[in-house]
């Protein structure tokens, strides 16, 4: 099992376990939230469409290259507000600006995940927090939070929504292919904040409502939308996860390599998932995975490279409890706004792509 999925593979015997003892049981739990997933199965695929938004608005870190000294001063530069929604807060220097925010008068909430063993994972963060008079939740019990946003200043001219790969875990910074996205894209910021009150106001019971913007892709309920992002691929799409399990998004990643597009896989090796790089391999696609290793890079990245033209990025797996189930959120920039941003990830993605072994 990997260093990081200790806790979806406990979700998944605990959801398999709920199937069998009560069909749909898992679902009941799920809030209002969930009617947006509807049947993935029957689903016509609809690409999200990027926010028309003029370039500058977004902003590439690229981690472990770039560090988290931007994150850090997104939290730090914070006049009025910040809050955040993350799955694994075990970073101590985060923790300490969020309570300095907290009290030189900033009004600072975040929601940590608490679902299987997520409160044992988020205790420390979650009691220094409160000790330090931050407001802080937890999710749902019985729901993965996987989202990893941070808000700035939300309401005010400049605002800024950091939608990131990874968690704030220090010990896996510096091996750890991640990335955040700085969107100042104010619709955007907009619905990320709607979200986020809407999940405070439900939360610790259930998920609230996510809120609408174009180019953002929201879960529960992405399952075909991701696919749809790769099935637009006409000459190129590079993809990367820590997860492969979601038969819609291997498929259609299959059906581009077949119609010729070329296709490449990016992973840490997993045993759970070597008959979906198999499959890949076999129709076409360059399947490259690191060994998972502490001295070697870990693929964290979850992100969909289309054309050189378009990038999907957030913390969606493609695993269908990531993306049917869980709290995520991903964002699609196109070159036409972003160059920098689809061309940084380009750029990084090759990189890490070139300097992994062949799968085998």
């Amino acid at each position: 099992m990997s260093r990081r999925r200790r806790r979806r593979t406990s979700a998944w015997l605990v959801f398999a376990v709920a199937i069998i003892a009560a069909a749909g049981a898992y679902l009941a739990h799920s809030g209002p939230a969930r009617s947006s997933a509807g049947s993935a199965q029957n689903a016509t695929p609809a690409a999200p469409q990027a926010a028309p938004a003029a370039a500058g608005s977004w902003q590439l870190i690229q981690e472990p290259a770039a560090g988290l000294a931007g994150i850090q001063q997104l939290i730090t530069g914070a006049q009025r507000s910040i809050d955040m929604t993350m799955y694994e807060l075990q970073d101590t220097q985060t923790v300490d600006e969020l309570t300095a925010a907290a009290q030189r008068g900033v009004k600072v909430r975040v929601i940590l995940d608490a679902a299987y063993n997520g409160k044992q994972a988020n205790a420390d963060a979650y009691a220094q927090l409160q000790r330090g008079g931050v407001a802080v939740k937890w999710g749902p019990a019985d729901t993965i939070v996987h989202q990893k946003t941070i808000t700035a200043d939300a309401g005010q001219a400049g605002a800024v929504s950091a939608i990131g790969t990874g968690n704030l875990q220090q010990q896996y910074y510096a091996r750890t292919l991640d990335a955040w996205v700085l969107d100042r894209d104010q619709a955007q910021v907009s619905a990320i904040e709607a979200t986020f009150t809407s999940d405070w106001a439900a939360m610790p019971a259930q998920l609230g409502q996510t809120a609408a913007a174009e180019g953002l892709l929201w879960s529960p309920g992405a399952e075909s939308a991701v696919a749809a992002v790769v099935s637009q691929a006409t000459s190129r799409v590079q993809f990367s996860s820590e997860e492969l399990s979601d038969r819609t998004v291997i498929e259609a990643l299959e059906a581009r390599a077949r119609a010729g597009v070329a296709c490449q896989v990016l992973m840490t090796e997993q045993g759970e998932y070597d008959d979906a790089l198999q499959q890949l391999q076999a129709a076409g696609c360059s399947v490259r995975a690191y060994p998972d290793s502490s001295r070697d890079l870990y693929v964290h990245e979850k992100q969909v490279i289309v054309d050189g033209r378009e990038l999907l990025i957030g913390s969606q797996n493609a695993s269908r409890a990531s993306l049917g189930y869980d709290r995520e959120l991903s964002v699609l920039v196109t070159s036409s706004s972003a160059a920098s941003v689809v061309d940084g990830a380009e750029n990084a993605y090759a990189s890490a792509f070139n300097g992994a072994p062949a799968f085998k």
